[in-house]
């Protein structure tokens, strides 16, 4: 099995987000920390699409 990194800046890209990395310290600044009983696909934040592709199954 081959495993692929991805960088933030390709994730926020994908996730239709700015990504430079200003914009992803930022993302990451106003919404961090996130409660430890919130699995990341669920908070708030994300639209349905995005959500649906942040759920890992």
């Amino acid at each position: 099995m081959t495993t692929q990194l991805h960088s933030l800046a390709e994730l926020f890209a994908q996730l239709g987000l700015p990504s430079d990395e200003s914009d992803v310290k930022a993302f990451v600044a106003k919404r961090s920390p996130l409660p430890l009983d919130i699995e990341l696909w669920e908070a708030s934040f994300w639209t349905p699409a995005q959500a649906s592709l942040l759920r890992v199954e």
